[in-house]
């Protein structure tokens, strides 16, 4: 779960708001206006949850030094699936 939260300090620091609610979705990426948002729905199971964070981050250009290793390591696995 720390790492979970580390991801969503990260979205945090990139203007990107996590919302986590019930419902038929997935998951995803969308902007609102000005705002980046990102919707997790709480019923999938939190590898899947930190996929679609993964794969939201993976649009940005992120500093790897502000990262992790196995946070960076996970990020670049993404970019290339």
């Amino acid at each position: 779960m720390a790492f979970f939260k580390q991801l969503s300090e990260l979205l945090r620091s990139y203007n990107i708001e996590l919302k986590i609610g019930k419902g038929y979705f997935k998951g995803g990426g969308c902007r609102i206006n000005d705002r980046r948002i990102l919707y997790l729905n709480r019923t999938e199971n939190l590898n899947n949850q930190i996929d679609i964070v993964l794969t939201e981050l993976g649009h940005f250009d992120i500093d790897a030094q502000k990262l992790r290793p196995e946070i960076e390591a996970l990020l670049e696995n993404s970019r290339e699936n």
